[in-house]
């Protein structure tokens, strides 16, 4: 789409399900780039050596509106016209960078291959949401401690959001350190002290897990919700898995003769849950979809369940466990096999913990400690929901699309 990039056409553009972008008839390779999550940057197209590049000039917003973003992109048109290459770090100097160009290294170099896709969508949010906005137009250099300390303590009344914005902007300026950007030793974010932050423990004791169970039991027989709901939240309680591991679960990741689930993660390695006997049951009770990978499925044709929060509020009403999180369930898990007497690296083995340091010094463990920690395990849960039910199966039927 090409239009003379006004403010007039800045406001009246709206976000799509996808990104978009606006060439401007004025000045060739300035851009609008529009995203889905409702973002707005200006940008510039140009080529250096032979390849096309992009830079990202800011978020709309002061200081940048079409006029100053339109002047800044023609001084980097000047700025490769007289041979600076501003595709390479070596010949681009640290004063013509901002902390716009910065985030959108790190997320691209840094964020996107190291981290899981919902970790990446949310420091993308902290970025555009209120980092770009308030300093992206800053020159990395020219950013101070009282720049950071301002921006934080702006966000005091919510300190677990204000501490996240500071661990990614002290990522973004340690990475600065080590690009080149600015002197070793220099991050402005040193010496920034957190804010308190109320720490959650809850965990469910013997009477809210029966009162749990016999919520899930009552959705069940009066078809509140889905059974595919319903399984995913029996899967969370007797695994202790992490709620996306349940949702993307695939029914290739599921290992039946030895009572496992084989998870793996292009960011952060392959790990095994073992299985206690009542979630391979639950495993055992789900039909299989035909043409659907995942084993918990969600409505729309050969995709898993997207939201589950919905229906877990439904059930933590009836169980009258209104305060608690589905992350919760993990947190009871870790709690219980820690009751039952199970040493730390067989707790984290069992989560999955597959970079801590204790699951790392005992790696050497067969898996028949982990086995007989989920049995121990097992037994206390199941005295605690009581037997549960499912009505996922009933003979197992295989459904088709």
């Amino acid at each position: 789409m090409q239009k003379k990039i006004t403010k007039r056409v800045v406001d009246a553009t709206i976000s799509t399900n996808m990104d978009q972008v606006i060439w401007d008839t004025e000045l060739k390779g300035f851009g609008l780039r529009c995203r889905a999550n409702g973002g707005k940057f200006y940008v510039l197209k140009f080529r250096a050596s032979g390849r096309q590049r992009w830079a990202t000039i800011g978020r709309h917003g002061s200081p940048w509106a079409p006029e100053s973003a339109r002047k800044e992109a023609q001084k980097l048109l000047y700025q490769i016209a007289g041979g600076m290459d501003l595709s390479t770090d070596k010949d681009r100097t640290p004063k013509t960078l901002t902390v716009a160009h910065l985030a959108d290294r790190y997320l691209t170099e840094h964020v996107k291959v190291k981290t899981r896709p919902r970790t990446e969508n949310e420091y993308r949010r902290l970025l555009e949401k209120f980092i770009l906005p308030d300093m992206g137009c800053f020159q990395i250099p020219d950013v101070t401690r009282t720049d950071i300390i301002r921006l934080h303590n702006r966000h005091r009344k919510t300190p677990y959001q204000a501490n996240r914005l500071l661990a990614v902007l002290s990522k973004m300026f340690n990475l600065s350190e080590s690009w080149g950007y600015i002197p070793n030793n220099s991050n402005p974010c040193l010496g920034v002290e957190k804010f308190k932050e109320k720490k959650r423990n809850r965990f469910l004791n013997d009477q809210e897990m029966r009162r749990l169970g016999n919520a899930l039991s009552k959705a069940e027989d009066e078809k509140l919700t889905s059974p595919s709901c319903i399984a995913a939240i029996r899967l969370l309680i007797h695994t202790g898995c992490r709620l996306n591991e349940i949702l993307t679960l695939r029914w290739d990741n599921v290992d039946s003769n030895h009572a496992e689930f084989r998870l793996s993660d292009d960011n952060l390695g392959s790990k095994t849950i073992q299985l206690t006997p009542e979630a391979a049951e639950v495993i055992n009770n789900i039909p299989q979809v035909q043409g659907n990978p995942f084993v918990i499925i969600g409505e729309r044709r050969k995709k898993h369940l997207v939201n589950l929060q919905k229906p877990w509020r439904k059930i933590r009403k009836i169980a009258q466990l209104d305060d608690l999180r589905l992350n919760d369930l993990r947190h009871s898990y870790a709690s219980i096999t820690a009751v039952s007497g199970l040493g730390l690296p067989i707790i984290g083995a069992l989560l999955g913990y597959s970079y801590a340091p204790t699951a790392h010094r005992h790696a050497h463990w067969t898996t028949n400690p982990l086995k007989k920690g989920n049995y121990l395990f097992a037994n206390k849960v199941s005295n605690a929901l009581g037997k549960s039910k499912s009505s996922l199966v009933a003979g197992k039927k295989r459904r088709h699309d």
